[in-house]
């Protein structure tokens, strides 16, 4: 039987294994820590509640045209026979 070369190889230990620096770590830099109620805060909210309003005005535009563009596709089910209804 012919042993391996790992076998044979001697070890290093891990010290001089690793000779080379390791590598800067890149993270992603701190925010300031959150402050509910400060101005910035109060700023955000503002703007988030003036998007939301907009968006749901908007919404309901679509909404309006997107029954009004099928409504003739619709078919009232109260109006359907009672043995066709599910």
């Amino acid at each position: 039987m012919v042993p391996s070369t790992g076998i044979t190889a001697e070890s290093q230990a891990p010290s001089e294994a690793r000779s080379e620096t390791a590598e800067a770590v890149h993270v992603q830099p701190r925010e300031r820590s959150f402050a509910p109620g400060s101005a910035e805060d109060d700023d955000i909210q503002r703007k988030l509640e003036s998007f939301n309003k907009a968006q749901q005005g908007l919404d309901k535009k679509f909404d309006k045209k997107l029954i009004d563009h099928l409504s003739p596709l619709l078919v009232c089910r109260s109006a359907l026979p009672i043995g066709v209804r599910d």
